[in-house]
């Protein structure tokens, strides 16, 4: 495992968490990959477009803090695994929740994207 990729996705992380609360949508774009799979954790399941949608319309987050966060390199892959505290407003509707996450991170030509994205119920034990 290589410091160097553990340490830029642990980066990537943080902007990911800042881009979200900011609403800042350019530096999604370029964290998430055009491909983008993103199963929510209601079952809902969102692409790149849907996702951004979403974010442009209907919700606004607040608070994303994540913690417990592990990284695994495989090369041109890596794999980020957490906890993250979240508030939200929904629709209007306010919430915060506690979910684990899973990130994959791809390295194209372009650099490290986000490819794939689980969030799941869960409180750490």
């Amino acid at each position: 495992m290589s410091d160097a990729v553990v340490a830029e996705i642990r980066r990537l992380e943080g902007e990911l968490a800042a881009a979200l609360v900011k609403g800042d949508l350019d530096a999604l774009e370029r964290l998430y990959a055009d491909t983008l799979v993103y199963a929510h954790s209601g079952g809902q399941i969102d692409s790149k477009a849907g996702w951004l949608e979403r974010l442009r319309s209907d919700l606004r987050i607040e608070i994303y803090e994540t913690r417990d966060v592990i990284v695994a390199d495989f090369g041109n892959t890596a794999v980020s695994m957490g906890n993250t505290r979240q508030a939200s407003v929904w629709k209007g509707s306010r919430s915060e929740i506690e979910l684990r996450f899973t990130r994959v991170y791809l390295k194209d030509g372009g650099g490290w994207r986000i490819v794939a994205q689980n969030s799941g119920w869960g409180r750490p034990s």
